[in-house]
């Protein structure tokens, strides 16, 4: 499994036995290349720790997402509270974008 945890202000990602570092000022041409090589099922994004988000932030998470989505790789969040919705919200993502979920 590949797992995706934000610590402050660094994002972790836990390929296998690598650990991939992304910090803000990065881009997000780590969280593809870990992908690249990912040959999981599943991915976990967790939330957890996570005290506030930017613009950086909210893009590197849809990016992130685009990627899963276009690799067909099933993801999950964890924490995901509702004031991370907020957030991303407030910067016009929407929770269906997120989940790939429709309601209705």
């Amino acid at each position: 499994m590949l797992n995706i945890k934000v610590i402050g202000k660094k994002l972790y990602i836990n390929c296998s036995e690598r650990v991939i570092i992304n910090t803000v000022e990065k881009d997000t041409s780590t969280i593809k290349e870990a992908l690249l090589s990912f040959d999981g099922e599943n991915v976990e994004i967790s939330f957890k720790d996570l005290k506030d988000m930017d613009t950086t932030y909210v893009q590197l998470f849809l990016s992130l997402i685009l990627t899963l989505k276009r690799k067909d790789i099933p993801y999950t969040f964890s924490h995901l509270n509702n004031n991370i919705i907020e957030i991303f919200t407030l910067y016009g993502v929407s929770i269906e974008q997120l989940t790939g979920e429709k309601n209705g």
